[in-house]
């Protein structure tokens, strides 16, 4: 089972443990996967990227954690209507939180990502994930001259 995002679409969203067994980072049992792919870096400011995390986690079971919520996947839910809930969910973040939580989104330059060396596909079910399979990869950020932020 393979992130199914493709074309332009910057991220996707899916369960782990349909495919791994334990997955384990940082000491945390982990459940899903969020994977970013190169729009999201190189095509968006803050309120975009935060606009994307959203409509990302919008996918997950809220009763059933590590679960896509069958009536959010888009094969049942119209995009427009999925994309419309998360930009008023993300409108409301940028209005109420404090711009130190969102101004990471606005990075523009070289970061440092997490990267599998090894991916829990299908067939790998039975097998346990750590940090151990997990990498660093330097990645270029691209924001737009205005719309970046320093946050260090």
């Amino acid at each position: 089972m393979f992130l199914s995002a493709h074309g332009t679409v910057a991220a996707s969203i899916r369960g782990l443990t349909e495919v791994a067994g334990p997955v384990t980072v940082r000491k945390q049992t982990r459940l899903v996967e969020l994977g970013l792919r190169p729009p999201f870096f190189v095509t968006g400011d803050a309120s975009r990227r935060l606009a994307t995390l959203v409509h990302e986690l919008l996918h997950l079971d809220p009763a059933r954690p590590g679960q896509l919520l069958d009536e959010r996947r888009h094969k049942n839910r119209p995009h427009a209507d999925h994309e419309a809930q998360a930009r008023a969910i993300t409108k409301m973040l940028l209005h109420n939180v404090s711009p130190r939580l969102i101004a990471p989104l606005a990075h523009h330059g070289p970061a440092l990502m997490a990267q599998w060396l090894v991916r829990p596909v299908t067939g790998t079910d039975q097998r346990p994930f750590s940090d151990r399979d997990l990498g660093e990869i330097a990645i270029e950020v691209r924001t737009p001259k205005a719309r970046r932020s320093t946050w260090w």
